[in-house]
């Protein structure tokens, strides 16, 4: 991989990584403030699935992040 490449896939593993912070902290929010009735599911509906996206873009990062080491490490092999 080019350095151009490996600082891609960093940005992108990074932007990831705040993306799942935001949901969490987002759902977090959501749950706290979120003004609703009695009767009300969404209470419950809106942070999950915010919540679930930001679990969802961590384990995004971190299968990017453990394809980039694989392929990095098995081109390293067969040149050697």
């Amino acid at each position: 991989m080019t350095p151009q490449d490996v600082k891609n896939k960093q940005r992108i593993i990074y932007l990831l990584i705040a993306l799942g912070f935001a949901g969490l902290i987002g759902a977090h929010e959501v749950a706290v403030y979120w003004p609703s009735a009695e009767d009300d599911t969404t209470i419950i509906t809106a942070p999950f699935i915010l919540a679930a996206a930001g679990t969802l873009c961590f384990v995004a990062a971190g299968l990017f992040a453990i394809m980039g080491a694989s392929a990095a490490w098995t081109k390293s092999a067969s040149t050697r």
